[in-house]
């Protein structure tokens, strides 16, 4: 996205397996033109305003949505 004044808003996103968890990672964030190189790529410490944000499909993560019954459930049994 192009901003009134010439800043581009970036994201992008990528899938990463690990111990046969799935997450997804994606970064957003602000950046001038002039800062994105020849190959376009734009070098991390100059993303203005940058999140990262990790959403993950597994058991790891399926653990970490339970609720609080089945979590103490789990816990006791």
């Amino acid at each position: 996205e192009i901003m009134e004044n010439g800043v581009l808003r970036i994201e992008g996103s990528r899938l990463i397996t690990i111990n046969k968890e799935t997450q997804k990672v994606t970064l957003t964030g602000l950046v001038r033109p002039e800062d994105i190189a020849i190959d376009n790529t734009i070098p991390s410490n100059i993303i203005a305003s940058a999140e990262v944000k990790y959403d993950g499909k597994g058991t790891i993560a399926d653990t970490q949505k339970q609720g609080i019954l089945t979590r103490v459930f789990r816990f006791l049994f």
